[in-house]
């Protein structure tokens, strides 16, 4: 029982950070549709180190002007690589709901996936331990990949279309 205690005790206190980010392929869209979930304090704290702006509150800001900021810090954190062809990403904008943001990208131009590349060191520089959990759902081919310090980027190949 005090052994169960102490366990407990010292799990509850130990920190968690953890981020999401579903990438969905749409072959009518022909694009990656990307939506990235972060607990909105985490975002902020980052944002408040990328911009040096120790007064940035989130939360408080004008969406429209939030937008380039985390436009520019996805830019710098999140890298995508389809067929072996570096792409680039829209950012379309971010929602905040239930205590997270989301955020989301858009790849265009995809007409179909062989292979795909994803890096994700979002938050990474920011908390020790953090990890950003990827769902990827292509060609129906549903996997999940875990990308933290150290393994920040993981390459996946697809059955054909």
């Amino acid at each position: 029982m005090i052994n169960s205690l102490i366990f407990f005790i010292v799990f509850a206190a130990h920190e968690f950070y953890v981020s999401i980010m579903d990438v969905d392929y749409s072959k009518k869209e022909h694009s990656i549709q990307v939506t990235k979930k972060i607990f909105f304090d985490d975002l902020e704290h980052a944002l408040v180190l990328f911009t040096k702006n120790q007064e940035l509150d989130i939360l408080a800001y004008n969406q429209d002007s939030l937008k380039p900021i985390l436009a520019k810090y996805f830019i710098k954190h999140i890298f995508f690589e389809v067929n072996n062809t570096i792409k680039e990403f829209n950012y379309l904008g971010q929602e905040y709901l239930d205590g997270s943001f989301y955020c989301y990208l858009e790849i265009p131009e995809i007409n179909k996936i062989k292979n795909i590349k994803i890096k994700d060191n979002l938050l990474i520089d920011v908390f020790k331990g953090q990890e950003n959990i990827v769902y990827l759902n292509i060609n129906n081919n549903k996997k999940t990949i875990r990308l933290r310090e150290g393994f920040e980027e993981q390459k996946l190949w697809f059955a054909k279309q």
